[in-house]
């Protein structure tokens, strides 16, 4: 991580995984951390930063005093390194580590419950992430619930619909657009799974993906109610 400090560099973002466990849960977990990974990861590398977890994180010393530390997010109880780097990181003083070899792995929680409660504490910092981040995010989960909604929608009407004396089947051209998001969702998951070392993911892609659709805008509303009682 400090090789990849230059004069200008004063944050480093990794990855952090689960450890690998045989367990729904853990799949669940895993596949969450992967998704998220993707997101905030390359947001950095397109000099869009956002967010670092703590548990693979590196900043200057300097760059910490000058902005008087977390004392801006003392009234938070989770997230202070999201919003640390949401606060500091610019396009110029950021660089991204992913290698599996530099992944540092986080035990996972066995509870299913705890393991919510977390995810709707970590979403309620998510206000507090700077406008452009905010906006990518939920145009991210929108577009992913949107997708498979729509697609039961369609499955639930008639097969077909008529253009004067023509009858059209629109079921197949369903099933071409749904195949083709679902193969080029497998492309970018197998190069990012292989490129930070999670394995034995993508069997279960298509069906961890349909459920966070639905899961994660749960967990993020879990989160503002979260905020709301603070």
């Amino acid at each position: 991580m400090v090789n990849c400090y230059s004069q200008n560099t004063e944050i480093v973002i990794g990855y952090s995984p689960y450890v690998q466990k045989k367990s729904v849960l853990n799949r669940l977990m895993r596949f969450d951390s992967l998704q998220n990974g993707l997101l905030y990861l390359s947001a950095a590398l397109q000099r869009h930063p956002y967010m670092g977890v703590g548990n693979n994180l590196s900043y200057r010393k300097e760059l910490f005093y000058r902005n008087k530390g977390f004392i801006s997010h003392y009234n938070t109880s989770v997230g202070d390194d999201d919003l640390f780097v949401s606060q500091v990181a610019t396009k110029k003083n950021t660089e991204v580590l992913i290698d599996a070899e530099n992944a540092i792995h986080t035990t996972p929680t066995s509870s299913f419950k705890l393991w919510m409660r977390q995810k709707g504490s970590r979403y309620s910092t998510v206000s507090k992430y700077n406008p452009k981040a905010r906006f990518s995010l939920s145009l991210f989960y929108a577009s992913q619930l949107l997708f498979y909604v729509s697609f039961i929608a369609l499955l639930c009407m008639k097969p077909a619909f008529s253009i004067g004396d023509r009858t059209v089947f629109f079921i197949p051209i369903l099933v071409f657009f749904f195949l083709l998001r679902s193969g080029s969702q497998f492309i970018i998951y197998h190069n990012a799974a292989k490129h930070v070392g999670e394995n034995g993911l993508l069997p279960g892609l298509m069906a961890y993906d349909f459920l966070f659709a639905f899961l994660t805008p749960f967990q993020r509303l879990m989160g503002r109610m979260s905020k709301g009682a603070q």
